[in-house]
């Protein structure tokens, strides 16, 4: 598992694959052609070379071992050293995603927070 880095470099989660994973291992979300979509089908936003983005296309967490060469102004900071991996959750059975919206044109600065990313307040 890859971990997932914030702002602050701290980890915030794991990726597996195409799975996104909560700090305990518990599955929170998915990966589907560039889309990130919860375990309800709901889109969060885009996963694009190894960044994670907001609907407003906003950096909200990276991936290191993703990252392709090119980020292009995006000022990444350092990394702590990141803990040992939880053993993941079972993913939950594929559902169908609804056709995802444009994506919006990626731009400089961070977004909304990771937890508010991958727990929309209206999924709640």
């Amino acid at each position: 598992m890859e971990p997932i880095y914030n702002a602050s470099g701290k980890v915030i989660g794991w990726m597996k694959g195409r799975n996104i994973y909560h700090l305990n291992g518990e599955h929170a979300a998915l990966v589907n052609q560039g889309n990130v979509h919860d375990n309800n089908g709901q889109y969060l936003g885009v996963f694009k070379d190894g960044l994670f983005r907001d609907r407003q296309g906003r950096v909200v967490a990276f991936v290191v071992a993703l990252l392709r060469a090119g980020v292009g102004d995006h000022q990444l900071p350092v990394t702590e050293v990141a803990p040992v991996p939880p053993v993941p959750s079972s993913a939950p059975a594929p559902t169908l995603h609804p056709i995802p919206p444009i994506p919006a044109i990626p731009t400089p600065g961070w977004g909304i927070d990771w937890s508010d990313f991958i727990t929309p307040k209206s999924a709640s």
